[in-house]
């Protein structure tokens, strides 16, 4: 495991590679791979893997920090949402929780603090992009696990119509001997802004980058055995009928979208919120859990995925998170557990 380990950061410091996703519409330039900002690594807190892991996935909607934001958000609407957050987190329970929608180092630790134990581990991405570039959207993740390999994929120097923003971040832990879990977090381009075609043509070409490097990284390391599980929002939901034919997880489509074919009411990671007809929409289940068919065999096994649909205003449309205690986000947190 120490020659993985060495091997990881030797690739990290040093792949940056031309985008070979380039989709039915070209992009160019290169992604980026770098370590993420560790906030907090104690090793010595960390547990030792049991018989069952539980990851979850949390997009906590706009969680920065309060400082130089647009009015009217400031640092106490942000200490506000992490304590909304916070009791939804505990009450699950994870080992890992992966989180989008998240700014800073700042936002990760007022989350940490607030939850009744806070985990020994905690990183958070730092995406580049565009000189004009508004959004603060990192990819965070916090865990009592020792996990490896942490990886930042960048996509900040991508151009052209179709090019994914944000990136990915990355994650193994250890299972067994030669026996690990590969973890990609996610978090796709939305439906609001520019045409349809373009918004899944990026969220498709983000998942064949993804593929690639999973691919890749299972083929350098194949001395050990992988599974890979991919988390987070998605946003595309393959049993609603507007996303019947979207292309995001196609890339993905020999693995297994483990919410596809629930009903909805057992799926539903973003509800229909109330308050304003012209900002109704159907509840759907973007915050998704694919893993590779060798984790539904034995010896590690994925279980369903579940939603604890708490921490969402839904009579108004208008909350905001921070400003409403009540409304931690528009999303649901979800989670699954993997057992042996």
């Amino acid at each position: 495991m120490k020659t993985i380990l060495a091997a990881c950061l030797a690739f990290i410091f040093s792949f940056v590679t031309p985008s070979r996703a380039a989709g039915w519409r070209p992009i160019s330039g290169q992604w980026r791979m770098e370590p993420p900002r560790i906030v907090q690594y104690d090793r010595a807190a960390t547990l030792p893997v049991g018989d069952r892991i539980r990851i979850a996935s949390y997009n906590i909607a706009n969680f920065t920090d309060g400082l130089e934001d647009r009015e009217p958000r400031i640092p106490a609407h942000a200490e506000n949402q992490a304590k909304a957050a916070a009791p939804l987190v505990a009450e699950i329970d994870p080992d890992i929780l992966v989180i989008q929608e998240i700014e800073n180092e700042t936002s990760l630790q007022l989350l940490n603090q607030a939850l009744p134990s806070p985990y020994p581990v905690a990183a958070i991405t730092r995406f580049s992009g565009s000189p004009d570039w508004t959004e603060k959207l990192n990819l965070a993740v916090l865990a009592r696990l020792p996990i490896r390999g942490l990886r930042e994929l960048d996509f900040g120097e991508l151009h052209g119509r179709t090019s994914p923003p944000r990136g990915l971040l990355s994650f193994f832990v250890e299972l067994g001997p030669q026996h690990n879990l590969l973890v990609y977090a996610v978090h796709l381009k939305s439906n609001f802004g520019g045409q349809r075609a373009i918004n899944s043509a990026e969220r498709r070409n983000a998942l064949r980058i993804l593929r690639e490097d999973a691919d890749e990284f299972r083929r350098t390391y194949s001395d050990s055995r992988w599974e890979v599980l991919v988390l987070g929002d998605m946003n595309t939901d393959s049993d609603l009928r507007d996303f019947t034919r979207d292309p995001t997880l196609r890339p993905l489509a020999d693995w297994v979208d483990l919410w596809r074919g629930r009903p909805i009411s057992e799926r539903e990671t973003i509800p229909t919120r109330y308050g304003d007809p012209t900002q109704v929409f159907p509840p759907a289940a973007f915050d998704r859990f694919v893993v590779s068919k060798e984790l539904t065999q034995s010896p590690w096994v994925v279980g369903d995925p579940q939603v604890l649909q708490k921490g969402v205003n839904t009579a108004d449309v208008l909350a905001v998170p921070g400003a409403d205690p009540d409304h931690a986000s528009d999303h649901y947190p979800v989670y699954l557990d993997i057992q042996r």
